[in-house]
C-alpha cells in the first residue's frame, strides 16, 4: 500500500480547501474524525486485516489498467474502537497477485445514510 494514500486518508488539512472538488474528496472525516486513526501504519495494517478477514461482495474487470476490482464488505474497528460497516475497493492487476488499495468507504454511503461527525 503506498504511503500517499495512507497520507491522503488521514490529511485533514484537506477539510479547509476552497476547491470544493478537494474539500469533497476529503476522507480524513472518517478515517482521523469517525475513527479515530493517527498512525499511518496501523491503518495500513486494519485495511489489510479487513480485506483478509471480510467478505467480498463483488468483482468486476477493469479495462481501463487490465485487471479486476474486488469489494470487500465487512465490520472495521477504528484506533479508537469506534466499528462500522466500511467497503473497501483492492485492485490485482493481470500478472500480478497482491492486491492493490483502491478506495474505502463506509457501507452507509451506498444506502444514502448520513454517518459525518
Amino acid at each position: 500500500m503506498h504511503e500517499r494514500k495512507l497520507d491522503f486518508l488521514l490529511d485533514r488539512a484537506r477539510r479547509h480547501d476552497r476547491d470544493p472538488r478537494r474539500r469533497d474528496a476529503d476522507k480524513s472525516w472518517l478515517f482521523v474524525g469517525v475513527l479515530g486513526f493517527t498512525d499511518s501504519a496501523l491503518l495500513r495494517s486494519s485495511l489489510i486485516a479487513h480485506a483478509n478477514n471480510c467478505m467480498v461482495v463483488s468483482a468486476r474487470p477493469v479495462r481501463r489498467v487490465g485487471g479486476t476490482n474486488y469489494e470487500v464488505r465487512g465490520a472495521f474497528v477504528g484506533q479508537n474502537d469506534r466499528q462500522m460497516v466500511l467497503l473497501t475497493i483492492w485492485c490485482v492487476l493481470i500478472g500480478e497477485s497482491t492486491p492493490r488499495f483502491v478506495t474505502a468507504y463506509p457501507a452507509a454511503r451506498r444506502t444514502g445514510a448520513r454517518i459525518r461527525p
